[in-house]
């Protein structure tokens, strides 16, 4: 289990490991930081995802300042030999706001889905109507780096992402989303959001979920 240590607004931050034999309370052992972000450094050091590329293991991640990254793993415990993180997906506009990058591999193709927008306190500082979270993909036949959106923008250049959800009905800024296949429905996407019936802050936020549809080779709900 990856884990990350933060304070909000900040790229003083780490990217931790932890294990269990059977998932269990009581049964993890705690690995410590996998790697750390400085606060003046080029990425933030959060909200991890794990993804095997092409047989390598690799971590997906980031957010906001120059957006989602990836970085090469030895194994489960440790970076690979000399890593280097490569960015592979940035928005240039306003204050960079894309975070939590989660990966797939179907049928030749690397889904990076990842959170656009601003989350946090809808009530005390709430965002102009469109720039609150919402959900985006991009795809990838090689999983490092050449992403592109349904348009064929590219998803570190030229600010692509295509939206798969956002905003509708009691479903208010959905995102810090993952994906996972089940065995009866497919995939499904999975995300928290706000219910303006309930409430805006971030301890009344709900769990979604929704069975995926694709069409043309790309993911709708």
């Amino acid at each position: 289990m990856y884990y990350a240590v933060s304070t909000l607004g900040s790229r003083d931050s780490f990217i931790g490991v932890a294990s269990s034999p059977n998932l269990t309370p009581g049964s993890w052992k705690d690995h410590g930081p996998l790697f750390r972000s400085r606060p003046d450094g080029p990425y933030n050091a959060i909200d991890a995802n794990w993804i095997s590329i092409a047989g390598s293991p690799f971590i997906t991640f980031g957010s906001y300042w120059n957006g989602i990254h990836q970085v090469p793993l030895a194994g489960p415990l440790a970076l690979a030999d000399g890593a280097q993180a490569r960015n592979i997906a940035y928005n240039a506009t306003g204050n960079h706001a894309i975070e939590a990058g989660f990966v797939i591999y179907r049928r030749g193709w690397y889904y990076l889905t990842f959170s656009a927008g601003r989350a946090g306190d809808y009530v005390a500082d709430p965002p102009a109507p469109g720039d609150e979270y919402r959900i985006v993909v991009c795809r990838s036949p090689s999983g490092r780096g050449d992403f592109v959106d349904r348009d064929g923008r590219s998803c570190l250049t030229e600010d692509g992402g295509t939206t798969i959800l956002a905003s509708h009905d009691n479903v208010y800024g959905p995102g810090g989303q993952g994906l996972f296949e089940d065995r009866e429905r497919g995939w499904v996407l999975y995300y928290h959001y706000a219910d303006p019936r309930i409430g805006l802050t971030t301890g009344e936020y709900q769990f979604g979920w929704n069975v995926v549809r694709w069409e043309d080779g790309w993911p709708t709900v």
